[in-house]
């Protein structure tokens, strides 16, 4: 191979013998054909910027994950002769630690002997850097004695993701997880670039979520242990953030409501017999001042404790027909001359006359917007059907409305294969042939209408998923979408990915998260 052939795709076999298995896959990358070697008693990172705590704690993390031979990809055998890297300098840029969507994850990484040197905006950008080294590097054991080595360099790689929103969403109202299924997620987030867990942290099921305002709400846990103490929110706050990934909280109201009812009986509605046969089907009663003021102290508490900018208020699948059972509402909504798309308009512009106090902005699921309810200009929604089920992304953001999207990416669906996911772009569906015969199809090339679709999310939906079964159901699909939110548009092959993703599988198993094999092999 020519010396400095220009890569645009890593993962493509550069040398014999040598594969970069990087995922998801960087930006731009160029390399050589040198081999370097590194001494876990003299390597070491160091710093030459902004000083951060985040950094060096990550330092550590990534020192351990390196230098530990049960968790180094295996090389191919012992290296020949090879030049010394004795060191990664990291200079972060900024020393600004605000992690709020947006927020610049950019990096360069320049690999050559005897320093390499990573180069970011902020700390962020220097943690995908971190990940992007600690993929590069592979071990080897010789008679008992381990050697580490990077091979083709010099290494000179920029990268920075495609869309800000790149995210997970687990739900802990179906099945309470653990705090260490919590972490071991946002774990495998940070290992596959992704940066935003969204917790969906209550539903007609249960409501495991402490509140000092509100406190008789707990009663609506599975049990008096399967509760989330203010404590456990800010912890796992902390844990994302240290790794660079957002918390996202979901309160969903005002339908699947049932478990605010357990401590609140006068919140929902239960007047209406058609349709309590199915927990899911209760609303919140929309139309009392309890409501709203047990709604504007808990949403405020729970922005103090979730400190992203974004709250995400739910609204999906709200059930009319329990609304128009129920008498009182039925005559409180014609004296207004509400129609029942007008009365959740009512509820919402009431539970968001907090949002400048809270200092958050809304996230709705579709039926929010497919509803008309007005929506503050920085709201997001978030499209979870298939386009033939009533809106795309097109019909969102020709609205000038932000978007983040989920069709075809519900984990839950265990006929949805890694491969099925990898192939769904957030700006295109044309390819899809329900959307073409439903006459739904878009492509969104402007780059204003561009600029509002956010990314989107992987759904772990629990109904059938607790701390025994969810990491092999989310890993390693969800890989497939991290790439897919981070790397170019034209990375989209899945029979390219599929050596990459083996290796990044195997990568996360050594890593402790549990993810699924694809196919028969080994690690």
């Amino acid at each position: 191979m020519a010396a400095g052939m220009f890569l645009l795709l890593a993962g493509f076999s550069v040398a014999a013998g040598q594969v970069y298995n990087l995922w998801p896959q960087p930006t731009q990358l160029e390399t050589d054909s040198n081999t370097l070697s590194l001494d876990p008693n003299i390597f070491g990172f160091s710093t030459s910027c902004q000083s951060s705590p985040t950094l060096y704690a990550a330092f550590d993390r990534y020192s351990h994950l390196l230098f530990t031979p049960a968790l180094c990809a295996r090389g191919s055998g012992a290296p020949g002769a090879a030049n010394p890297l004795t060191s990664l300098r990291v200079c972060v840029q900024s020393a600004d630690e605000t992690l709020q969507l947006g927020v610049d994850e950019s990096y360069t990484l320049n690999v050559t002997s005897p320093i390499a040197v990573l180069v970011a905006p902020t700390v962020y950008g220097a943690l995908r850097g971190l990940e992007t080294f600690s993929q590069l590097l592979e071990c080897q054991e010789n008679e008992g004695q381990w050697s580490y080595t990077i091979g083709n360099t010099p290494i000179t790689l920029s990268d920075k993701p495609r869309f800000p929103w790149r995210g997970l969403l687990i739900d802990t109202s179906r099945h309470f997880l653990p705090l260490d299924t919590i972490y071991t997620a946002i774990d495998g987030l940070a290992y596959s670039k992704m940066n935003t867990l969204h917790w969906h942290a209550v539903d007609a099921q249960s409501f495991p979520f402490e509140s000092d305002t509100v406190p008789q709400l707990v009663q609506g846990a599975w049990r008096n242990d399967l509760v989330y103490s203010k404590a456990d929110m800010a912890a796992v706050v902390a844990y994302g953030k240290a790794r660079g990934v957002r918390v996202v909280v979901e309160f969903d109201t005002p339908g699947h409501a049932a478990s605010w009812g357990k401590g609140v009986p006068e919140m929902t509605v239960t007047d209406c017999p058609a349709y309590t046969h199915n927990i899911n089907n209760i609303p919140l009663n929309p139309t009392i001042n309890l409501t709203y003021s047990i709604l504007a102290k808990f949403f405020g508490e729970m922005a103090a404790t979730f400190s992203d900018h974004y709250l995400h208020f739910g609204g999906d699948e709200v059930v009319y027909g329990c609304w128009g059972q129920d008498q009182n509402i039925v005559n409180f909504k014609n004296r207004h001359g509400f129609s029942f798309d007008q009365l959740l308009n009512y509820y919402f512009q009431n539970v968001w006359q907090g949002l400048p106090s809270w200092q958050k902005n809304p996230v709705v699921w579709q039926e929010v917007f497919l509803a008309g309810v007005s929506l503050p200009a920085q709201a997001v929604v978030h499209i979870w059907e298939a386009p033939s089920a009533g809106v795309t992304v097109l019909d969102v953001i020709k609205k000038n409305h932000k978007t983040i999207v989920s069709p075809g990416w519900y984990l839950d669906h265990l006929d949805q294969t890694w491969a099925d996911m990898y192939v769904i772009d957030p700006t295109t569906n044309c390819t899809s042939a329900a959307a073409a015969s439903a006459g739904r199809c878009f492509n969104i090339t402007d780059p204003t209408e561009a600029a509002l679709v956010l990314g989107g999310e992987a759904a772990m939906w629990g109904e059938q998923v607790d701390g025994n079964n969810f990491s092999p159901r989310v890993w390693p699909r969800t890989a497939a979408v991290a790439e897919r939110l981070w790397s170019r548009a034209s990375v989209n092959d899945p029979n390219a990915a599929l050596s990459r993703l083996l290796a990044h599988r195997c990568r996360l198993v050594r890593r402790g998260v549990a993810a699924a094999p694809l196919q028969p092999g080994f690690c």
